[in-house]
């Protein structure tokens, strides 16, 4: 049988992987930088100052998509997630400190006239939808110390609210998955309503940068009323008082477990309303603070 060369046999396996083949390793050479230049003398590559590329690995064959485009390594991936998280996360911070740095002039009494607004969830099963017994231990299967389940009527509610110094605003169930749409709906018929008659001129309203929020059709309809919108940097939960009124409000209806939504939304709507004044006014008041630890924390998370 005819004897085949390391480089025959290299092409023959490269042709059944379908990758290329690899460099040839044997006959190959680089000349040291330092060397002479020998061009008839490849055959003693050692000794006229030529070294075998022995040190050139295989090419890794590349991944191909549906359309044949060559797909970035795997790391590679990581690497881009990486940067951008870091980027993203250095424009909320600085974004977060200009925001603080702009209204750390603002007293209580310019905060009084800010219409806050959020979105939250509320839970049939206490803040997890989870119901909790306390039983001895090695009875976990007594009958005696299991509940019931819901088979109707489960899950959450999702509701928007607001608030300002001047009390407690609106709160509104949301039904289904809310778009910006049924956001412009609510603003319509419910925050207009409450700030108009609530408010004193030059009330600013307050809301984050999410997607519905920041849509072209929200933008336009309150541009059309004259609303004027306080300039809010995102990922700031700790900038925003609402946060702290939904906890309590949270404490307030967790005590005890629902049948159904209609009971949770009754529920919440009585508590909503029974939040207590001084409350408000402590949220309204914790705003110049809430900048001034946003400053001194260069953007980052505060305390709040």
């Amino acid at each position: 049988m005819r004897s085949m060369s390391v480089e025959q046999r290299w092409q023959d396996l490269a042709s059944l992987l379908t990758i290329p083949p690899p460099p040839d390793q044997y006959q190959h050479y680089h000349q040291h930088p330092h060397a002479p230049h020998h061009p008839h003398n490849i055959s003693h590559g050692a000794a006229a100052g030529y070294t075998p590329n022995y040190h050139v690995p295989p090419p890794v064959p590349e991944k191909h998509d549906a359309y044949g485009a060559a797909a970035p390594l795997e790391g590679a991936y990581k690497v881009e997630s990486a940067h951008l998280q870091q980027h993203d996360g250095l424009y909320y911070q600085k974004a977060r400190l200009d925001f603080a740095k702009k209204y750390q002039r603002w007293t209580a009494s310019d905060w009084r006239k800010v219409l806050f607004s959020d979105e939250s969830k509320f839970h049939l099963f206490g803040s997890d939808g989870r119901k909790y017994v306390r039983r001895p231990a090695g009875t976990r299967y007594n009958v005696r110390y299991q509940t019931p389940t819901v088979k109707h009527g489960g899950g959450n509610i999702k509701v928007w609210g607001a608030f300002s110094a001047n009390g407690i605003g609106p709160l509104v169930e949301i039904h289904g998955n809310m778009d910006a749409v049924m956001y412009k709906e609510i603003l319509q018929n419910h925050m207009l309503p409450f700030a108009k008659k609530n408010l004193p001129r030059g009330w600013v309203f307050q809301h984050d940068n999410d997607p519905k929020h920041a849509s072209r059709h929200v933008k336009n309809f309150l541009q059309s009323q004259k609303v004027r919108l306080l300039d809010w940097p995102s990922q700031s939960p700790d900038l925003n008082p609402i946060e702290h009124l939904w906890q309590n409000l949270k404490l307030r209806v967790g005590t005890k477990n629902y049948a159904n939504k209609t009971e949770l939304w009754s529920h919440l709507q009585r508590e909503w309303k029974e939040l207590p004044e001084d409350r408000i006014s402590q949220l309204i008041e914790s705003m110049p603070r809430r900048c001034a630890a946003v400053i001194a924390a260069k953007g980052m998370t505060t305390k709040y």
